[in-house]
């Protein structure tokens, strides 16, 4: 995957995570073991964390829980703007 790639990946999981947030009105669950299969979609998960984009939280050592946060809404909202 290059860099063009990865950036397109990570604006992908913010605006799902923007979406099922405000479908939901929670975060988002997934399983460790599919999240570990796909390596780029976890490392993706970690840059959007370490940014403040979203909380990433270990459940049990089963599932990651995956919420969008105020910053997270506040980027998804101006990337829209500037569409």
């Amino acid at each position: 995957m290059n860099k063009t790639e990865r950036q397109a990946l990570r604006a992908e999981l913010l605006e799902e995570l923007y979406a099922y947030y405000f479908t939901n009105g929670r975060g988002q669950q997934i399983s460790m073991r599919d999240l570990n299969q796909d390596i780029e979609k976890r490392f993706a998960y970690q840059y959007l964390a370490d940014k403040g984009l979203i909380a990433m939280n270990s459940i049990n050592g089963i599932l990651y829980h995956f919420k969008i946060t105020a910053e997270g809404i506040d980027a998804v909202e101006r990337s829209a703007q500037s569409e």
